[in-house]
């Protein structure tokens, strides 16, 4: 993925100084002043990610909308996927998802309508394993409401929704942070609810938004300006 890092009054790679400033100031107003490096994109510029598809889906640049908007599709036949995942797709973005501060958001939408086969999210995970710490739709489990997602090393997941806002094709601010006691979940700053770290793992996670119909025979789309994830300095 490309990758920018910005310390406040800084800037290198590309993207919107004043918007990455406006992401930090967000995760170290919840979680402390050391939270100093955003790694993600605003896919302003074709420095493309690493694209993972599966049978008939896609990922594109979508060059009609302002600033760069990455379009990923599972195209209209079951089975059909699409990721992203950072360039050689075994980067480290935060290192111990249960043991360290980090904070996630994603500017993004759900493009098309959803079923219980639905699955089109956002957020951290490992490569080809666990842990996760996601946020989108998630099947059954989440056909009327936005759900918080969190998956151990060991596979077991929790879903979390105790205030409902609802799915719709708009876009939305989708956010994730972790205080080294909880994992919480947040649309558009409405907290969707949280849960204790013990349910997520320490194995290293990137940034990862993924789409897919299922069994369902129909093209599920997302569309996402900007994702970022907010850890400590090296």
């Amino acid at each position: 993925m490309s990758v920018h890092v910005l310390n406040p009054g800084g800037a290198s790679g590309g993207g919107s100084v004043g918007q990455l400033s406006t992401i930090v100031t967000r995760a170290q107003a919840l979680l402390g002043s050391t939270l100093d490096t955003p790694l993600g994109s605003d896919f302003d510029n074709d420095q493309w990610p690493v694209i993972a598809t599966g049978g008939t889906g896609s990922t594109n640049m979508n060059t009609t909308a302002r600033g760069g908007v990455i379009t990923m599709t599972s195209g209209a036949t079951a089975g059909g996927t699409a990721q992203m995942k950072p360039h050689g797709g075994t980067a480290s973005h935060v290192s111990n998802p249960a043991g360290t501060r980090w904070y996630y958001m994603a500017r993004a939408a759900v493009t098309t309508a959803i079923d219980a086969q639905t699955t089109a999210n956002f957020g951290i995970l490992n490569n080809g394993g666990n842990p996760n710490a996601l946020i989108g739709v998630f099947g059954s489990v989440s056909t009327v409401n936005f759900t918080g997602h969190v998956v151990t090393n060991g596979g077991v997941t929790t879903n979390v929704t105790t205030v409902g806002v609802a799915i719709d094709t708009n876009y939305h601010t989708f956010e994730i942070w972790c205080d080294t006691v909880n994992v919480t979940f947040a649309v558009d700053g409405t907290q969707l609810g949280s849960t204790p770290v013990a349910n997520i793992g320490t194995n290293s996670a990137f940034i990862g938004p993924f789409v897919g119909n299922g069994a369902t025979a129909a093209t599920r789309s997302i569309d996402i300006d900007r994702t970022y994830v907010v850890v400590a300095s090296n």
